[in-house]
């Protein structure tokens, strides 16, 4: 039953540093970081593509990063070994391994498993493209997108406001978030790999974010009077997290984490998309000057309330 345990949290671990990979400009994933897991299956589903060894590797004894010298021994047999210390540190040459990695198979498999159509169109260059439609349900995926990115292609992103944001990680869910109010599905969190490495899909998860035709949207606009009202409640809301995170930080030395915008909808009663055009509406600058300083800490250590 461990062993079992085991293999599955390696799997897990392993699968989300692959997806943190991909948020990367250069997405490249090095051996040391495998930490148990196979490689293998991976490179045999395109997600995994050698590339040129790294000629550096961390030195157990100084712990620097240092070039890696191939000398021969007597045998005429190639040795690697880190020359910083002495004696010299003999390496295994496999930890010298790094792969490309590449998205285009995940999410050709996930546009397969969510049952998208239509011609893919790369919209903003490297960061953003159209995968198609579900019925009437359009999903753009965005990677390696920026808080500079955002000011520059906010406008083109607008053009989507009921499309569903897919996302390879939480990171660029959370910057989304703060000005688009999109919902974001997240492949970590729908996604795993199986005892033989295969990529499998959370389907019934996925198929939440796929609008039945007769639902009715969200109205897009919304009362002055009830945005007003829903934006003192959050004010109120995040004056109270503040206090808990200063108390708490006082108490243990730590912070608590800043609360998601679905968890402040629960509290007030709106929805996440509400939450987010409220924090964006011009009158709301004591809310968003509450929600931008939520997770700094020299701001909640020192707040009065």
């Amino acid at each position: 039953m461990s062993m079992i345990t085991d293999s599955t949290r390696v799997r897990t671990e392993f699968w989300h540093r692959v997806l943190s990979a991909f948020t990367l400009e250069k997405p490249i994933f090095e051996a040391e970081f495998l930490l148990g897991a196979r490689p293998q299956p991976l490179v045999r589903q395109g997600i995994f593509v050698p590339d040129t060894p790294d000629r550096k590797a961390q030195c157990p004894i100084c712990n620097e990063y240092t070039p890696v010298e191939v000398v021969k021994d007597a045998d005429g047999q190639d040795i690697y070994r880190l020359a910083c210390c002495y004696p010299f540190k003999r390496i295994n040459p496999k930890r010298l391994r790094v792969w490309r990695v590449c998205e285009g198979p995940l999410i050709d498999r996930f546009v397969k498993t969510a049952g998208i159509k239509g011609p893919r169109k790369e919209i903003i260059p490297q960061r953003a493209w159209r995968l198609g439609r579900h019925g009437q349900q359009v999903f753009l995926y965005l990677n390696r997108v920026t808080m500079d990115d955002l000011k520059t292609f906010g406008p083109v992103l607008s053009r989507f406001p009921n499309a569903v944001f897919v996302v390879p990680t939480n990171v660029i869910q959370s910057r989304l978030e703060i000005t688009l109010s999109n919902r974001c599905l997240v492949l970590a969190e729908v996604s795993s790999l199986d005892s033989d490495y295969r990529i499998v899909f959370d389907t019934p998860r996925i198929e939440t974010f796929i609008e039945p035709e007769a639902r009715e949207k969200p109205k897009s606009v919304v009362r002055r009077g009830n945005r007003s009202v829903n934006i003192e409640k959050l004010v109120h809301e995040l004056r109270q997290h503040l206090l808990a995170a200063r108390d708490h930080y006082w108490e243990t030395g730590n912070l608590l984490p800043k609360p998601k915008m679905e968890d402040l909808g629960r509290m007030v009663g709106i929805e996440k998309y509400a939450v987010s055009r409220c924090i964006r509406d011009p009158d709301a600058d004591k809310l968003r000057f509450l929600w931008q300083h939520a997770d700094d800490i020299d701001f909640i250590r020192d707040w009065k309330g």
